[in-house]
């Protein structure tokens, strides 16, 4: 069983360690070079930031701006305006502006949307 303090300094080189692969200045000494070739699962933890760090980033905003897409587009449809023209609006504002742009067309949308038509 290995002592607190040994696993105290391992839990920490987890956190140390890709810092200093993104600084890409050398280990400070032997023995931190020695002590993280033999911590298992630094690449699997590593691997876990770049997944974190894709999903906050790129997927969930993709995937937010579809699923807006749609709603605008299936919303406009419904209430007699061109829905193509909303879904190239905010495609177009989400690249340019960002989240912003996203925001923008969204309240744009919602305040001069026309009421449901009677059936």
């Amino acid at each position: 069983m290995k002592p607190l303090t040994q696993k105290l300094r391992e839990a920490s080189l987890y956190l140390i360690f890709p810092l200093f692969l993104a600084q890409e200045t050398p280990f400070p000494d032997e023995n931190f070079t020695r002590i993280v070739e033999h911590l298992p699962g630094i690449g699997w933890f590593m691997g876990l930031g770049l997944l974190i760090v894709c999903l906050i980033f790129i997927i969930l905003p993709l995937v937010i701006t579809l699923l807006l897409c749609i709603w605008i587009y299936k919303d406009a449809e419904q209430r007699g305006r061109e829905g193509i023209l909303w879904v190239i609006l905010l495609i177009l504002s989400a690249l340019i502006f960002n989240i912003f742009g996203i925001i923008f067309i969204v309240i744009l949308w919602l305040a001069v949307r026309p009421p449901l038509p009677s059936r």
